[in-house]
This record gives C-alpha cells, structure tokens and sequence, in this order.
C-alpha cells in the first residue's frame, strides 16, 4: 500500500535551519502546524524551544543572538588562546559567540587559570 501524508517541516528564519528531532535523529516533521508551535514553544525539552511569533519562526540559538543584540553580549573574561598565548579570546555566556584580541586586555578583565 502506498500512502501520502502532508506534514509539517519548520526552518529558522534567521539561519534556515530546520527543527531538530530530540537526541539528534534528524530533521522533525509534524502532523500540524499547531503540534509544532506546541512541541517547539512549550515542549519539555530546552533544545526544541523557539521563538514563534506573528510570521517569524526563530531557533533558540538564534533567540539567544537576538538576546545580545538588543541587551548586549554577558562577555566571560579574557584568556590566553592555548594554540597561540599571544591571542586572546572570550565567549559570550549567552550566545556562545567569541571575541578574539591580538593585545593583552587589562588584568581586571582576565578569567583566573583554572
């Protein structure tokens, strides 16, 4: 028997990325567009949770660059890049992006050698 079903495939609108299946199984189809906002709004699992608005769809790493673009990036402090120490480098708490520095930051924006 062969059978035909529409289903209901969501992309970031901002990287154009589809939703992810939960433990990495691939791309998530749903039946209806009402289970996706559900599973990716309110769904139990933090990796499925989007930002879905009046014609917008955007992935939670995109929710959280969106974040620092309005509130500014939460910066961890400096530290020596461990292939090259001439280079310095931080990452944002929030959104995972890095920062790379040529010169020494002052020594009250350096994280402690762990």
């Amino acid at each position: 028997m062969i059978r035909t079903e529409t289903c209901v495939l969501l992309t970031c609108d901002d990287c154009s990325e589809a939703a992810p299946f939960l433990e990495d199984m691939g791309t998530a189809h749903w039946p209806s567009l009402e289970a996706a906002v559900e599973d990716l709004v309110t769904g139990v699992d933090e990796e499925l949770r989007w930002t879905i608005t009046e014609g917008l769809q955007v992935c939670d790493r995109c929710t959280l660059k969106r974040r620092c673009k309005i509130d500014g990036h939460d910066w961890e402090g400096w530290w020596a890049y461990p292939r090259d120490p001439a280079q310095w480098m931080r990452v944002c708490r929030t959104c995972g992006e890095s920062e790379q520095s040529a010169s020494e930051p002052p020594v009250a924006e350096q994280e402690v050698p762990r």
